[in-house]
C-alpha cells in the first residue's frame, strides 16, 4: 500500500549507425508527454479503509460547538487588534451562505462604513468599518456547520496519515510538521490546524498541481 515510487520513465537516448564508416549524431531526446500518474492506488485505500462514510447531519451539540468556535475566533481576531472593541453578545440570524454575506453587506452599507476602494489611511475610519463589519457578520451568520461528520473526519485522517504522508515522502516532499492525535482531529474538525497539504506560498503553483494530481490530499470521490 506504499506510494508508487517509479513515477517517471527515463528516455533512452538512441545512437544510430549509418553503415559501417562513422556513427551517425545521436537522436535528440524525447520530450516527456506521459502525465503525472496517480501515485495513491484507490484499490489499496479501499482495501484498507473501506467505503466512504456516508454524509450525516451534525448533531445539535456538534453545530453549536461549531458556531462557538467560529464566533470565538472572529472575536480573537478583532480583539488583538482592537482591545477595546466590545464583544456581539446579541441574537444571530442563521441564514443560507450568499443570504448572510448580503445581509451583512447591507447591515455594514446602512451605516455608511464601508471602506473606499484602494483603501485609506483613515485608520479611525478604519477601526469603525472593522468593528461594524464584525459586528454585522455576527448578527447574520452562515447557517453551514462543520462539513464533515466525526465519522467522515476520522476517515480523512486516517486517508491522510496512511496514504498521502508516504506518497508525499515518495515523491520528495516530505511532511515536516507530524500529524496531530487522531481524537483531537476529529474533535476539532475543521479547526484541528492541521493538514498535510503544503501551502502553494511554499511551493511553485505547477509544482503544487504536479503533486495534488499524484498524491490527491482527499480521496477521489469528494474531490
Amino acid at each position: 500500500m506504499s506510494c508508487t515510487r517509479n513515477l517517471f520513465v527515463a528516455a533512452l537516448g538512441v545512437l544510430l549507425l549509418a553503415g559501417c564508416s562513422a556513427p551517425a549524431d545521436p537522436a535528440p531526446s524525447p520530450t516527456p508527454t506521459q502525465p503525472f500518474a496517480l501515485a495513491i492506488d484507490p484499490a489499496a485505500v479501499l482495501e484498507e479503509l473501506g467505503p466512504l462514510p456516508p454524509f450525516e447531519e451534525p448533531s445539535a451539540e456538534r453545530l453549536a460547538a461549531y458556531r462557538q468556535t467560529v464566533a470565538d475566533l472572529a472575536w480573537a481576531s478583532v480583539s488583538s487588534s482592537y482591545p477595546d472593541a466590545v464583544r456581539f453578545t446579541g441574537q444571530a440570524t442563521y441564514l443560507p451562505n450568499t443570504e448572510a454575506n448580503a445581509a451583512a453587506r447591507a447591515c455594514l452599507a446602512d451605516q455608511g462604513l464601508e471602506l473606499p476602494e484602494g483603501g485609506t489611511d483613515d485608520q479611525a475610519l478604519v477601526k469603525a468599518s472593522t468593528l461594524a463589519r464584525y459586528t454585522c457578520t455576527q448578527q447574520f451568520v452562515d447557517e453551514g456547520g462543520p462539513g464533515l461528520s466525526e465519522t467522515q473526519a476520522a476517515y480523512l485522517y486516517d486517508y491522510q496519515t496512511a496514504f498521502v504522508l508516504p506518497c508525499y515522502e515518495d515523491t520528495g516532499h516530505p511532511v515536516v510538521t507530524p500529524p496531530i492525535d487522531r481524537d483531537e482531529y476529529i474533535a476539532k474538525w475543521p479547526f484541528q490546524f492541521w493538514s498535510p497539504v503544503p501551502s502553494r506560498i511554499e511551493m511553485m503553483t505547477v509544482e503544487y498541481d504536479q503533486l495534488e494530481l499524484m498524491c490527491p490530499a482527499v480521496p477521489e470521490e469528494w474531490g
